[in-house]
């Protein structure tokens, strides 16, 4: 079980930059509201946003509840919730979405993905656990 949640936590930073960039598009201040926009998302138009997709980095790779928007809050709360849960509630398609956002963040804003695996992965045991399997997906983590 342990493996599982780890290796969900570097999709679910993908799933979280996309669905709170969403959630400040549409202006959702709820978890619930994050968690629901990320099922119609339109990926590129968020990953092409660089004043929200920089805004929600900032978000979510700090400590506390700042830099944060409500939305921003709104969005870490999600991660919490879905890492804790094992991604009990998370799609197809939102880990579709996630595994898109770690590609565009590994290779083209290598900066911002090493803030966050220094955040969400700082002893690097989800890269060397997981590795393999996001090679086979063409990500190199």
């Amino acid at each position: 079980m342990a493996g599982l949640r780890l290796r969900l936590a570097l999709v679910l930073v993908g799933c979280v930059l996309l669905g709170g960039a969403q959630a400040q598009r549409r202006g959702r201040g709820r978890a619930g509201g994050a968690a629901a926009a990320s099922h119609d998302l339109d990926v590129d138009a968020v990953l092409a946003d660089e004043r929200t997709l920089a805004a929600l980095l900032r978000c979510v790779v700090s400590r506390g509840d700042g830099p944060c928007s409500e939305q921003g809050k709104a969005v870490k709360a999600f991660v919490v919730s879905a890492v804790e849960t094992n991604c009990a509630s998370c799609t197809e398609q939102q880990q579709a979405a996630a595994e898109k956002v770690v590609r565009h963040l590994t290779t083209r804003r290598k900066s911002d993905w090493n803030k966050l695996v220094a955040r969400y992965d700082p002893t690097g045991e989800l890269r060397s656990r997981y590795r393999k399997h996001w090679e086979q997906r063409g990500v190199r983590i």
